[in-house]
């Protein structure tokens, strides 16, 4: 194991005590708002068995939901098993964003990557701002997207990285990080942006440090595209014909 990949795994550890440490208090909150609508109200998630109906629910945000209904097989409506379930679905998307910041400074030619990766990581796992995707049950929803998102762009910066050394040899990752990004957008719609953010990654490092290797040029890009044509057309016929058709059947549990 290289000296920068064992300094990250043991900031990912360090930080993730601290976030356990920061939200350790919220781990026994009730539901509360929106959780009595999509958990406690949410007849579907009761039967897996039932699985057409889980997936219908809400088609655009299906992984979402998914989680919701395994959670509910698992600890019932005991909120604290959800609680944990999202604060490792915060830790799993701060290991991953730690390995994206980590890739992408070094494509960018940062003197100290991995120590760069680890203060901005750090500061966004226990920055307030994510307080709603931990300790919010529907929350979850920004955290779960967050995971996939940043494990999207992590493979894509390793693409970059192994492509820019041995032209072709990105391939499998580039592959892996368009399912990835598939699964960002079956989690929340927000994330059909992720592949037009990483396709301006080349104009950024070009014009930082005048990197045009093979890994940044546009074929890469064109691929990551990919799954827009699919996406675009789709989401808002999906959100007209089942999710605002189904919301008002949802009963509110007080």
């Amino acid at each position: 194991m290289s000296r920068d990949r064992l300094l990250l795994r043991i900031g990912w550890l360090t930080i993730l005590a601290l976030v356990a440490l920061a939200y350790m208090n919220g781990l026994h909150a009730p539901f509360v708002y929106d959780d009595k609508i999509e958990v406690v109200g949410n007849a579907t998630i009761r039967d897996l068995s039932q699985l057409e109906a889980v997936l219908e629910y809400n088609v655009s945000r299906v992984l979402l939901i998914l989680t919701y209904a395994w959670n509910f097989r698992s600890f019932g409506l005991e909120p604290f098993g959800y609680h944990v379930t999202s604060l490792v679905i915060h830790g799993l998307a701060l290991a991953v964003g730690l390995a994206f910041l980590a890739r992408l400074g070094r494509l960018g030619g940062h003197d100290r990557p991995v120590w760069a990766a680890l203060f901005a990581g750090g500061l966004w796992a226990v920055h307030p701002m994510t307080t709603e995707g931990v300790t919010y049950i529907t929350g979850r929803s920004e955290s779960l997207c967050a995971l996939f998102v940043l494990a999207t762009m992590a493979v894509w910066a390793k693409a970059l990285l192994l492509e820019r050394d041995a032209p072709g040899s990105g391939r499998w990752p580039r592959l892996l990080a368009v399912v990835l990004c598939f699964l960002a957008m079956g989690t929340k719609e927000v994330a059909v942006m992720t592949p037009l953010r990483c396709s301006r990654w080349r104009p950024f490092l070009a014009n930082t440090h005048g990197m045009m290797g093979a890994g940044l040029h546009g074929s890469g890009t064109c691929h990551f595209l990919a799954p827009l044509p699919w996406v675009l057309p789709v989401e808002p016929s999906m959100l007209s014909t089942s999710f605002l058709a189904k919301w008002t059947a949802r009963s509110l549990l007080s």
